[in-house]
């Protein structure tokens, strides 16, 4: 048993992590990630949260317990996740179906949940607390896959914090993945996720998990972009998102193999997603939607759109000299008259 403690926030009290691996055999196979999924952008860990208020049907019910024995029959059908990734020729990343399972962490925090408010949000030092990173569990080839810790909280509440391979899946995919075992959660009679986990086909088909996401571009020159009217702009951005067909797809895939699956050009760029209907909000383990899902922290180059109460949380991380600058800007654009 460890414990970790945060001189502004509370203690929380973890569990040594274990592995949860499906609870029937799987296949052992290697399957081989697609040209969009293994490119060098996506050799990352991305930390995702979610926060779940107490809900009295469910009392006497473990959030621990119940997630838990949802993830190992979910895993059953997502098997993949409980493999490793393998490096081929050419850097080609596999999927080795070994079936060892992913990382699980049960911990416990002195802390009620309403006692955090706004903290919950991407950009507080919370998810180094609810999101334990085990020693040995960062690297992309030869780890777990996936990572999750759930944290109760003395109210009734709890957290369910993960970290997942990028490289197997993008928002939508993980979303499925965890409503899959949310879905095993709520229901005993439950014998298959209602959508059916698919990896790489030539068609991309319903339910698959893998990266379905390219990085459309619109071009102009910059003095357009700054003398012409806003609507200019959208504009540019509705009409490369209207090229974004199979056959522009297919391209960008060609073109990663061509290239190396090279990571992308962040010099002088800066990404925005916007999340909000993918679903972290929606997800329901059995006691009722979550306060907050969304990632778990802010990333340089990228901005996320997540939902939250009646607004939008768009976490943003920049040097702290050119953050200053940027409240400056928004201060002016929010708070003094606008003179279009």
């Amino acid at each position: 048993m460890s414990t970790s403690s945060s001189s502004i926030w509370f203690t929380v009290t973890r569990q040594e992590p274990r592995l949860v691996v499906p609870v029937e055999s799987t296949l052992r196979e290697l399957k081989q990630l697609s040209d969009i999924d293994d490119q060098e952008g996506l050799w990352f860990q991305i930390p995702m949260i979610m926060f779940y208020e107490s809900n009295p049907f469910m009392e006497g019910k473990d959030p621990v317990s119940v997630i838990r024995e949802g993830l190992a029959k979910a895993l059953s059908f997502y098997y993949p996740f409980a493999g490793r990734l393998v490096e081929g020729p050419n850097r080609k990343l596999l999927v080795d179906c070994t079936s060892e399972g992913v990382l699980f962490v049960e911990a416990d925090a002195k802390v009620e949940l309403n006692q955090l408010g706004d903290a919950i949000l991407p950009g507080c030092p919370l998810p180094e607390e609810l999101l334990h990173d085990v020693p040995g569990s960062d690297g992309i080839l030869g780890c777990p896959l996936l990572l999750l810790q759930v944290t109760r909280f003395k109210c009734g509440g709890f957290a369910i914090a993960l970290r997942l391979n990028h490289t197997m899946s993008d928002g939508a995919g993980l979303v499925q993945f965890l409503s899959a075992i949310a879905e095993f959660a709520q229901g005993k009679e439950v014998t298959a996720p209602s959508v059916s986990p698919v990896l790489p086909s030539l068609i991309v088909p319903y339910g698959y998990y893998g990266n379905v996401f390219t990085y459309p571009a619109a071009v102009s020159k910059a003095g357009k972009v700054c003398s012409f009217p806003l609507e200019y702009t959208v504009e540019l951005v509705k009409m490369a998102k209207s090229q974004m067909t199979a056959e522009y797809f297919r391209s960008v895939a060609d073109l990663m193999v061509i290239k190396g699956r090279p990571l992308y050009t962040v010099a002088g760029n800066f990404i925005v997603s916007d999340l909000r209907r993918l679903g972290f909000d929606t997800v329901d383990f059995g006691w009722g939607k979550p306060m907050y899902g969304g990632t778990a922290g802010a990333f340089p180059v990228i901005s996320f759109y997540m939902n939250f109460k009646d607004g939008i949380v768009v976490p943003i991380c920049l040097p702290e000299p050119v953050m200053e600058k940027f409240e400056e800007e928004l201060n002016k654009m929010t708070k003094e008259p606008f003179d279009g």
